[in-house]
């Protein structure tokens, strides 16, 4: 039996979770739908304490819509058709509140998506949310379509990653990833980034490292390209903005685990400089008032 044969077999599933408790929401929707009190998701009480989530995405709710946003993602991909109750009211989404919607996945809730082959058993599963199969298979290959989600617990940073499976084969082992010994880098300051495994092809949508400064440790990962993102105990405590120059600095560095664990350490450092000297300006200039 293989990883992904023994991921399945055990359908790790988190009922705690907002985006599974949605997708049950989904079911139970189909079963109740005809009855007079799930007609107005927006109004009935019984629909608000049945299916609090996907009434509050009928109420414009933006954590909500956030959830549906990629409950639709996930659906899209594993089935031909998607339930009207939430593909019809996402599409009647003004540009005004999609636009809002996109801001606040961003600050709220994130999501990212990578291929299969770039989820990593050792280091992902246990933090594996849930895994759907579908029986839908690819035309060519004749695999079923596979979607593995992955959350670090008190998180809100999903990284999807999703392909096609065939159950029993061989394993496929991808040279996405660079597995080392833990490499420590360390600052003058005494701050250190101890990296121990990172993606080559620069999607560390999860934690690939952690950060030590002054005693505190920080989960350190990139949902996008052009952000490092801290975590202290799972909630996002800052956010790294890099520019094209430094999104180019570190693409070349990735192939050198000390120049990749410098250069990250090295932005961290000189992103934490610029909040603090923002937020002594800010000081300053409110005492002034």
């Amino acid at each position: 039996m293989t990883t992904i044969d023994t991921l399945i077999a055990i359908k790790k599933q988190s009922n705690t979770d907002d985006i599974i408790r949605f997708l049950d929401e989904l079911i139970t929707y189909e079963k109740l739908s005809k009855l007079p009190a799930f007609q107005d998701l927006e109004h009935s009480e019984a629909a608000k304490k049945k299916l609090p989530l996907l009434s509050a995405v009928y109420q414009n709710e933006f954590y909500a819509l956030a959830i549906a946003e990629m409950a639709e993602s996930i659906l899209a991909y594993l089935e031909e058709d998607i339930p009207p109750v939430l593909h019809d009211r996402l599409q009647a989404l003004t540009p005004k509140q999609v636009h809002k919607l996109n801001i606040m996945m961003k600050g709220v809730l994130e999501v990212s998506y990578h291929p299969l082959e770039e989820y990593v058993p050792d280091i992902m599963a246990e933090d594996v949310i849930a895994v759907f199969e579908s029986e839908r298979p690819n035309e060519e290959t004749e695999e079923n379509a596979l979607l593995i989600l992955v959350k670090p617990e008190q998180s809100r940073i999903y990284s999807i990653y999703q392909g096609h499976y065939n159950p029993g084969a061989k394993e496929r082992k991808s040279p996405a990833f660079d597995k080392i010994k833990p490499y420590v880098h360390t600052e003058s300051d005494g701050s250190t980034l101890t990296i121990s495994h990172y993606s080559l092809l620069g999607n560390n949508g999860y934690v690939f490292a952690i950060y030590t400064k002054a005693g505190t440790d920080y989960q350190v990962l990139m949902p996008y390209h052009d952000t490092i993102w801290l975590l202290n105990s799972g909630i996002c405590e800052q956010v790294v903005k890099l520019d094209l120059t430094q999104c180019n600095e570190l693409a070349l560095a990735k192939t050198k685990v000390a120049e990749f664990a410098a250069t990250i350490a090295k932005f961290i450092r000189e992103g934490r400089e610029a909040d603090a000297a923002l937020e002594e300006s800010s000081g300053r200039s409110n005492s002034g008032d």
